[in-house]
């Protein structure tokens, strides 16, 4: 596969009627020259000097598309003249198109807002040439151009069309690099090229709106580095819509993107609430509605469409094991799948090893979690009342109707267990539910799977008393644990020594400072117990002898002896400060004047038992942080962790 080699006078003679002034670019294929037509004036002529089969042939199926099926269509760059001759023959093929502005030279200096109109008039062309039965397969920024004031589709080499000659391999890539949809890549031969035109022309589009040459690999994510938001012509522009439109239209499954049709009109909204501040508002706050009920910390979510309903049971039951369904009047079953069935009214769940379908009503379905807690999750299904099909009892067992299901919307008694069963061989087996009630969806291994006694809890309880008894059950369980020690910022309201100064020891250590507040409180807790008697003469003395043998105050003693004099300096000032003798800011000269002096062990046992750690913290700012905090409860699958036998829930 080599070009033949021809100069421009050549070229020249290949077209009388046309004078060659300029190449304009030289690909795998040819070369384009930049011309003066003596009937159409300024144009470009496209010369193929390729020896390729293939390449001839899509070369010849260009023109007969662009001159035929799009013939005299405004959203294609047209073919004005052309030569076409046999392969292996001498003469060189061409055509004529007039001279058209790159999209890219023509949006460049826009704002993005600015560049919406283009977008969507390319976007309805795509729609067209759909329409037409063609689809273009080589959609980038270099083949869309500016014609007459339009915008237009060029260089339709790979196109695909009702009878198109072009041969490719049945393995062979097709479409623009980084432009290309996977299955594209994957085997063009069997993939839908309108649907990967809708993902090329995407992609197309992000590269005009962020300025790049490439498109980013995959789908669009609005979070990951091919994000729109962080851009600098992002400012004022709603991004919201547009961004969830490149995500669906570049999603690797073709059948989750919308179809050209789809995407135009999808489009056309993203253009039109740049200019409505009312219905960008709205949007706006659905899009971070929607998100943040995807964030974290969610603690319910709810559906009432069925549609939507179906799928979150879905997910829901999507692996084994978070698949058990609990009904509201007791027993239940672990679900395989759901489907919609009466015209998408009613929600068909069903049951695992062929079991009869169970068929509902969906009014809401409501997901509980408690984020910190996930083995306590669950969902409730609130199914609502429809009418009876039978008017014989023979086929109701409590809530349900045994019936046998035809199709979507007919079904027939199942009447197996009569003399002479008419229906027995018809359609599948079904339960159709006829009153409301409270179903749950739980994992096999969490919590509720261990505190239900399969006697409808749900039904009995409702959903609001179900979800505060879980949240009871929570603390009843929950393992306390301790803190790392540490301060934390305090609020205050100042009047003076506005500047906050940060509490910093240099000699104490935090561990001295951590034992010596402890003791401070346990003692302070000692004074404020209440006597039970009036101390006086030789019992007032054995108390006084009790006191000193205190263990605390042991304790108290030997830490304080043990201390240098510069710690001993700290200790003191800190009680100065507490006491409001020293400001915050005098703290550590304070402690310095005091290490130069001699003092008591008794003096400085006295200072402990009234607060004055805590209360010289406050005056930093401060607060002591470490107190018992809930933890994880330890439960779950391993029945040795914890006996949950007696947590079930009273009536």
């Amino acid at each position: 596969m080599t070009l033949i080699q021809k100069n421009k006078k050549d070229l020249a003679l290949v077209c009388p009627r046309v004078k060659l002034k300029r190449m304009l670019g030289q690909g795998g294929n040819g070369y384009v020259y930049l011309a003066v037509h003596d009937v159409h004036g300024e144009v470009a002529i496209k010369f193929f000097l390729n020896d390729d089969r293939r390449r001839w042939q899509r070369f010849m199926d260009e023109v007969k598309v662009v001159t035929s099926h799009l013939k005299d269509s405004p959203r294609v760059v047209p073919i004005l003249e052309s030569q076409l001759s046999q392969q292996g023959k001498e003469e060189i093929p061409w055509y004529v198109m007039p001279v058209a502005e790159t999209v890219r030279d023509v949006l460049k200096s826009l704002t993005w807002r600015e560049m919406f109109p283009a977008f969507v008039e390319l976007a309805d062309g795509l729609v067209e040439l759909h329409r037409a039965g063609v689809a273009h397969r080589d959609i980038k920024p270099e083949n869309l151009f500016r014609l007459d004031g339009g915008f237009r589709f060029g260089d339709f080499g790979i196109a695909a069309f009702l009878d198109r000659a072009g041969i490719t391999k049945e393995d062979e890539p097709m479409g623009p690099a980084s432009f290309i949809a996977p299955e594209m890549e994957a085997n063009s031969g069997d993939a839908d090229s309108f649907l990967a035109d809708v993902y090329s022309l995407a992609k197309t589009f992000w590269a005009l709106l962020a300025e790049e040459k490439f498109a980013f690999p995959g789908q669009y994510r609005s979070k990951g580095s091919e994000g729109l938001s962080p851009r600098p012509k992002a400012s004022g522009v709603v991004l919201e819509p547009l961004e969830a439109l490149l995500e669906d239209a570049t999603a690797s499954s073709p059948a989750a993107r919308p179809t050209a049709s789809e995407f135009a009109a999808r489009l056309r909204e993203v253009a039109s609430v740049q200019n409505d501040a009312g219905k960008a508002n709205q949007l706006q706050w659905e899009f971070a509605s929607l998100e943040a009920m995807t964030g974290r910390g969610v603690s319910r979510a709810e559906w009432r469409d069925p549609a939507a309903v179906l799928g979150v049971v879905r997910l829901l039951s999507r692996y084994h094991g978070m698949n058990h369904c609990f009904f509201p009047e007791g027993g239940g079953q672990h679900i395989a799948g759901a489907s919609l069935c009466e015209g998408g009214a009613l929600l068909s769940l069903q049951i695992a090893g062929g079991g009869a379908d169970y068929i509902v009503l969906p009014k809401r379905l409501v997901v509980e979690r408690f984020p910190d807690h996930p083995a306590f999750g669950y969902a409730v299904l609130e199914v609502g009342e429809v009418s009876r099909l039978t008017d014989e009892d023979a086929y109701v067992e409590d809530s349900v109707e045994r019936l046998r299901r035809l199709n979507d919307f007919d079904y027939v008694p199942d009447d197996r267990d009569s003399n002479e069963p008419k229906f027995a061989m018809l359609g599948k087996l079904c339960y159709r539910r006829f009153k409301r009630g409270l179903m749950v969806f739980a994992p096999t291994h969490g919590i509720y799977n261990y505190i239900d006694d399969y006697m409808g809890t749900a039904e009995r309880l409702g959903l609001d008393e179900l979800r505060r008894r879980f949240a009871e059950l929570i603390e009843r369980v929950s393992i306390p644990k301790t803190e790392a020690r540490s301060l934390a910022p305090q609020v205050r309201l100042l009047y003076e020594d506005l500047k906050r100064v940060p509490f910093e020891l240099l000699h104490l250590s935090m561990k001295q400072f951590w034992d010596l507040f402890d003791l401070d409180e346990e003692l302070l807790a000692d004074r404020r117990r209440p006597s039970k008697e009036i101390l006086s003469g030789d019992n007032l003395y054995g108390a006084l002898n009790e006191r000193a043998a205190d263990p605390k105050r042991q304790k108290a003693k030997d830490l304080l002896e043990s201390l240098t004099r510069n710690q001993m300096g700290e200790y003191l000032a800190l009680v100065n400060v507490a006491r409001g003798y020293t400001a915050p800011h005098e703290f550590a000269a304070n402690a310095n004047a005091i290490a130069a002096e001699v003092h008591h062990i008794h003096y400085l046992l006295e200072k402990l038992g009234n607060g004055y750690f805590r209360k010289a913290l406050g005056k930093f700012g401060v607060v002591p942080k470490g107190v018992p905090v809930v933890a994880t409860p330890q439960t779950g699958a391993t029945s040795d962790a914890e006996d949950l036998s007696d947590l079930g829930f009273d009536s």
